[in-house]
């Protein structure tokens, strides 16, 4: 399956300073993985270094026929990810 940087994620990665590899690291070797309910797209969750620390950075991304394309990339708190979870707005499912 191919992996597409939108535009967006492009400009995220610049404005954030966030490795260019991580979006894909991110997706294929995702440690949580989410449906969000609000934006109808995929998450895929994993800590990587990020601003000196270990930082849960998500992706979001759409599945669209052969790709995956990935929309943006950030940093999020374990508290922001748990109430995301606790409200049921990202919905828990299995990775194949």
């Amino acid at each position: 399956m191919q992996i597409v940087y939108r535009p967006h994620l492009l400009r995220r990665l610049k404005e954030r300073k966030i490795p260019k590899d991580y979006p894909k690291q991110i997706l294929q070797d995702a440690e949580q993985e989410y449906f969000d309910s609000a934006t109808m797209h995929n998450i895929s969750v994993k800590k990587l270094p990020y601003g000196g620390k270990m930082h849960c950075m998500v992706i979001a991304y759409d599945i669209i026929e052969n790709s995956k394309e990935i929309i943006t990339v950030y940093p999020i708190s374990e508290l922001e990810l748990s109430n995301k979870v606790k409200r049921g707005r990202w919905k828990t499912y299995e990775k194949n």
